[in-house]
């Protein structure tokens, strides 16, 4: 089962090639968990966090916080689509946020156990293009994380998402993804106010007090990177 790489911010050394060519597809960041469900060649499906692989694992003794997560995909997706996944795209695993309560307080009545994000074939060694990837969710009947954008390098400014409004909340998401096909590069914008939000809970909770304050700042490095591009 392959588990997902670490995203760092949009401007590391490691998604300098995230505007080279190609097709950019922006995506929101929900505040969930890491979650894995793998298809392989037999049409099984089996499950797993970010870093444990619940395979031949007994229900009672997966994390409780990805319970519910596991009870929706039995519960909600058409398996009986997994033939035509396998079928067409050979093993892959499906990645997805399995909403339970992080830092953000979504509308819950709302909101999918699982929103998928990204889609890896074990035969092609890659990711799959992002509407490859949204025809599977699809097909599975498993709902998707918001996609803001999709369009060529040249079309995407990544100082427009740097504020933007959540789809599941009343209020600012945790911020947006944007992913590259073509050079398998994917970068994270983190709004300003959400990583205010994070800290100040950290502290609060290091100190025994509750987080309260909130920050409407503006994240400055994606606007340096969209200036750089232009110049």
């Amino acid at each position: 089962m392959r588990k997902y790489e670490k995203i760092r911010r949009i401007g590391h050394r490691d998604n300098e090639e995230l505007f080279d060519s190609g097709y950019i597809a922006v995506q929101e960041k929900m505040d969930g968990a890491n979650f894995r469900i793998y298809i392989n060649e037999d049409r099984e499906l089996s499950f797993g966090s970010r870093n444990i692989d619940y395979r031949n694992v007994p229900d009672e003794d997966v994390d409780k916080n990805f319970r519910p997560a596991i009870e929706y995909i039995r519960d909600s997706a058409r398996l009986t689509a997994v033939y035509d996944v396998v079928n067409n795209y050979g093993p892959v695993t499906l990645f997805g946020e399995a909403m339970h309560k992080h830092e953000l307080d979504y509308d819950w009545d709302s909101t999918p156990r699982v929103l998928g994000f990204d889609v890896y074939s074990h035969l092609k060694d890659e990711y799959l293009q992002w509407t490859i990837a949204e025809e599977i969710f699809n097909r599975l009947n498993i709902e998707t994380a918001p996609v803001l954008d999709f369009g060529p390098v040249d079309e995407i400014t990544p100082s427009d998402y740097e504020e933007i409004e959540s789809s599941y909340r009343d209020g600012i998401a945790e911020g947006v993804v944007f992913k590259n096909h073509s050079t398998q590069t994917r970068a994270k914008l983190i709004t300003e106010a959400f990583a205010e939000r994070k800290k100040n809970a950290k502290a609060g909770a290091q100190a025994g007090v509750p987080e309260t304050k909130r920050c409407s700042c503006r994240n400055t490095s994606a606007t340096t990177i969209a200036e750089s591009r232009r110049s």
